[in-house]
């Protein structure tokens, strides 16, 4: 957890930078009801957990949730995924991920195959409910989209407090074999500060800046091996410009 620290200090050491937030995604879960025996993947493949620190309320707020982050021991989940489960706030979440192994014969022929399971359970603290329908509609498929929580490109994640991500993390790395992939991915969501940063009557002074911010997260992140995406703001501007220019 200190490189972590490390790392959102050197971030936000950047000129214009006003936040930056750790997320640490964990892929390829099922979620479950167990005392209902009921089960929720999301069919664009398995469920995320989502961990952030305890004091990153304003990470919700920025996506259009309402919610805050759950204590250690605790998680929030959609509206959608609370439906679907059957379960409200106090009830019991198992997060499962499974690890299989076939069994083959002296031809290499499949003959069966062996499971094992990481059940992790946790108290559901809060349902969270969003007001952002221009991301909850891009998955309008899957259930009620008003009852969609959508964060970047993750449908209905389970969000944790980043305290718990050590216990899990050593289930997930016990349980991980060749043969399954449980990935798990740190990020850091950069909050700039859009009123020194981006001024619409100076749109390549806005370009120049952004890029500014982008070269310099780039430097700081260096010493802790930091990939940083360029803001999808930039293109759009530069393709703007001309028009209020005419």
């Amino acid at each position: 957890m200190d490189s972590i620290d490390e790392t959102v200090q050197a971030i936000k050491s950047v000129d214009f930078v006003a936040n930056a937030t750790p997320v640490l995604i964990q892929y390829g879960l099922v979620m479950r009801n167990p005392a209902q025996n009921l089960t929720y993947a999301s069919p664009y493949g398995g469920s995320q957990i989502v961990m952030i620190p305890g004091d990153s309320d304003g990470f919700a707020g920025h996506f259009g949730v309402g919610g805050t982050v759950p204590a250690p021991g605790s998680v929030a989940i959609s509206s959608n995924m609370a439906d679907a489960l059957q379960l409200g706030v106090g009830d019991t979440i198992e997060c499962q991920a499974a690890d299989h192994q076939d069994i083959l014969d002296d031809d290499f022929n499949v003959v069966g195959r062996l499971t094992w399971y990481a059940n992790l359970t946790y108290e559901v603290a809060e349902v969270w409910t969003q007001d952002l329908p221009a991301a909850q509609d891009r998955f309008s498929d899957v259930g009620d989209p008003a009852g969609n929580v959508v964060i970047q490109d993750m449908l209905n994640p389970v969000i944790m407090n980043l305290d718990d991500a050590e216990v899990l993390l050593e289930e997930m790395s016990a349980l991980n074999s060749s043969e399954t992939f449980l990935n798990s991915e740190m990020n850091f969501y950069v909050w700039i500060d859009r009123g020194k940063v981006i001024t619409v009557a100076d749109i390549p002074g806005t370009v120049d800046r952004l890029e500014f911010v982008y070269n310099r997260l780039v430097l700081e992140g260096q010493p802790y091996d930091l990939y940083v995406e360029q803001s999808g703001l930039t293109p759009q501007l530069q393709r703007l410009d001309p028009q209020l220019t005419l």
